[in-house]
């Protein structure tokens, strides 16, 4: 009994693995635990959609093979097979699956499948790298119009997502019209990729021009554009003058500046007759020639001198002005005398005759006894009046006749003179006596 016992020991015990895995259908009853089954992990992954690496797909489609029916796929962008990016039930021994969105840069794309009861593969030795980049970007232009000598500024944004340094400054312009917005005249500024296009045409310009915008990256170029129209508008008159200050001795003689007159508009016509400007009270002003260049004759007042300013207006419908400054240096000056007659004849002995003398001094106050006769053998004179009117009182000397050329004599600061021809004509005395005594 003894060894025939321990032979049925030894065979149960060869035995038991093999009953405990089984389990009788019609009991139900679990006899052993289950071995477990690890499937294999996929044998390739491969990029299916797009073909090609770098791409701008943010969810490619990966193609992975050695798989089961039945199966669910997993790709992950991890070796570790932890972070998910997609997945699929596969219905034969491959599969295609679509993923989530990708980070922009490489991505590094790995597989394992779990079976139908939970069972995980471990992660596939095989993988793909896949590179996502983006096409720089740029916001929609409408077309703008504008006045002419107007400026526009026009917002847009400039965007490279897989290129943080993209910007504002990675953008270009140009212009198909250089004669109305040549590229100085178009300015690209901002911060990040918020930027403005500032176009400035140039000035009295007016008509069409196309700016485009380009950017680019290593791969690829976008371009945007709008349309600027300009409208012409009524432009103003332009006056240049070949002067702009004058320098005068007080009494000098006239001097001469060109106003030069222009009008953008060619339909314009310009003369000198549109020009004007406000009198002055120390200079006159007088204005001749023929456009473009006119000529302003400036002729100092006489005996004014000051601080003044001219202002130049040409007007056809618009105007412009342009100043000139004039300094009249002030100088002495001689006073002046008029005598009513240059000559005088009377008779001798005769009632005292008196001329009218004008007298006048731009520069200082004056008097009639600032007025004198040279001294005569015919005549005693004296001055009388209220200047500027003063008189000369000739009173011949008795018995006295003859001819003699005098000067009258004004002076105050300066002095001033004017000839007289003075005659006096003989008459017959009567005889003196003279007596020794009356008695």
């Amino acid at each position: 009994m003894s060894f025939i016992s321990n032979n049925i020991f030894k065979l149960s015990l060869l035995l038991f693995p093999l009953l405990s895995a089984c389990v009788s259908q019609d009991s139900g009853i679990t006899v052993g635990p289950t071995a477990v089954v690890v499937p294999s992990a996929p044998s390739l992954i491969s990029l299916e959609l797009p073909t090609s690496s770098p791409n701008t797909v943010k969810q490619p489609t990966f193609k992975v093979d050695g798989v089961s029916a039945g199966q669910t796929v997993r790709i992950f962008s991890d070796s570790n097979c932890q972070t998910e990016v997609g997945s699929q039930i596969s219905n034969s021994t491959s599969v295609s699956i679509t993923s989530n969105l990708l980070s922009f840069g490489t991505n590094t794309i790995y597989a394992s499948v779990t079976d139908t009861a939970g069972t995980a593969s471990a992660c596939s030795t095989s993988f793909v790298t896949y590179q996502l980049r983006s096409d720089p970007s740029l916001s929609d232009l409408r077309d703008k119009t504008i006045d002419e000598d107007d400026e526009l500024i026009v917002p847009f944004t400039a965007l490279d997502e897989d290129d943080p340094s993209f910007g504002c400054s990675s953008v270009r312009a140009s212009s198909s019209n250089i004669s109305l917005l040549p590229l100085s005249s178009i300015f690209i500024t901002g911060s990040g990729t918020s930027c403005s296009l500032k176009l400035r045409p140039l000035k009295d310009q007016f008509g069409e021009a196309s700016v485009t915008l380009l950017a680019k990256d290593e791969t690829t170029e976008v371009t945007k554009s709008l349309k600027l129209t300009v409208n012409p508008v009524p432009d103003a008159p332009s006056i240049v003058l070949s002067k702009l200050a004058l320098t005068f001795l007080e009494d000098a003689p006239s001097e001469q500046i060109i106003l030069t007159i222009s009008d953008p508009d060619p339909e314009s016509i310009m003369n000198c007759s549109q020009i004007s400007f406000i009198p002055s009270s120390i200079v006159d002003v007088a204005i001749s020639g023929s456009a473009p260049g006119c000529v302003a004759t400036i002729t100092p007042k006489l005996y004014q001198s000051g601080l003044t300013k001219i202002l130049f207006t040409v007007n056809n419908g618009l105007s412009a002005s342009e100043s000139l400054g004039i300094t009249i240096i002030p100088v002495p000056n001689r006073p002046q005398i008029t005598l009513s007659k240059n000559s005088l004849t009377i008779v001798e002995d005769q009632s005292p005759e008196t001329i009218n003398v004008t007298v006048f001094d731009p520069d200082s106050s004056i008097s009639c006894s600032q007025l004198s006769l040279s001294s005569s053998t015919l005549i005693s004179s004296a001055s009388g009046g209220s200047a500027p009117n003063c008189t000369l009182s000739l009173n011949p000397k008795l018995n006295q006749n003859g001819t003699e050329d005098l000067i009258v004599t004004f002076k105050n600061d300066l002095e001033v003179t004017a000839p007289f021809n003075l005659t006096v004509t003989p008459v017959d005395d009567a005889p003196k006596i003279e007596l020794s005594t009356n008695s």
